[in-house]
């Protein structure tokens, strides 16, 4: 009898918990470049919806608005220099002495959906370099961009990074981006990166802002320009980068120790071979069924294994 009730209640909370609606973990890998053995430079596509697969490829880096400029960035798979020793994209530039804004784009095969996302993720090294400016964009349907460099004006323009174990909160400027320039400096900084998705807009007049549930993503952007010359040929770095609806639990669930998961499971498994069934086992079987549920919500498209 105390059997029945104890899975009584557990079916009961489950459905309670169902019912008052847990919010799906939705996580969309976009590159974490592990599998990447090469890079292909292609064209610049925004704004030209007619560019196919097979001419943008996998990277542009150059000139942000269409225009010229005299030194493109440098785009390169770096081994050991992402997250825990891991594969890293290495991006430089030739800084040239009237500056040299660029835009760099990399591109998706196919596009892809990130309904249900939030944050666009990031993991960076900046170690050693400083910009003036910088923001981080989409690149949509009919190959627009959207990105926060749009929201001039506009103040209390969010976007977080590791601190510790904890997250700080950060402010682009007023041109939309982060840099000395826009006092929000991330000189030296390396770990994870959000960006709330709601904040990129379109680079037309219109300024709408990026629809999850309508778009899909063809490619990732980020536009840079070093703080001064003192920064030409520096390199930094890009890993794992991706689009979350919780940014806090998405890093979590990337740099836990697998291993540990994995042994912490076994014993659980061991020690749970014959339940006790006494009044005190439904906490058990309640916490059993919380955690079946929690992890049926969440959904990976890739997961890096620690090293």
């Amino acid at each position: 009898m105390k059997k029945v009730l104890v899975f009584a209640l557990a079916a009961l909370m489950v459905l309670s918990l169902s019912a008052t609606g847990i919010a799906a973990q939705t996580n969309v890998s976009f590159n974490d470049f592990d599998d990447v053995t090469a890079l292909a430079e292609g064209e610049d596509i925004i704004d030209k919806p007619d560019v196919t697969a097979d001419k943008y490829k996998d990277y542009f880096a150059g000139a942000y608005d269409s225009s010229t400029v005299t030194n493109k960035a440098d785009l390169a798979l770096a081994d050991s220099k992402g997250i825990d020793g891991s594969k890293a994209l290495s991006i430089k530039q030739n800084r040239g002495a009237d500056r040299s804004n660029v835009g760099v784009n990399l591109y998706t095969e196919e596009p892809i959906s990130i309904d249900g996302a939030t944050y666009l993720v990031v993991w960076a090294d900046f170690t050693g370099v400083d910009f003036r400016k910088a923001c981080f964009g989409v690149i949509g349907n009919n190959h627009v961009l959207y990105r926060t460099d749009e929201r001039d004006g506009v103040s209390g323009l969010k976007f977080f990074i590791q601190d510790g174990s904890d997250w700080k909160e950060m402010l682009h400027g007023d041109d939309g981006c982060f840099g000395t320039a826009q006092n929000s400096s991330v000189k030296d900084y390396k770990g994870y990166m959000a960006f709330p998705i709601s904040d990129f807009v379109s680079w037309d007049s219109s300024d709408l802002p990026f629809d999850t549930a309508t778009q899909k993503v063809t490619g990732v952007y980020f536009y840079f320009d070093y703080d001064s010359g003192d920064y030409s040929d520096k390199v930094f770095y890009f890993d794992d980068i991706a689009f979350t609806s919780d940014y806090e639990v998405f890093v979590t669930e990337k740099t836990e120790d697998v291993s540990d998961e994995t042994s912490d499971e076994t014993s659980q498994t061991e020690n749970s071979e014959t339940p006790d069934t006494s009044d005190g086992s439904v906490y058990f079987y309640i916490i059993s069924a919380v955690s079946i549920l929690g992890f049926s919500t969440v959904v990976f498209t890739k997961r890096r294994v620690s090293k």
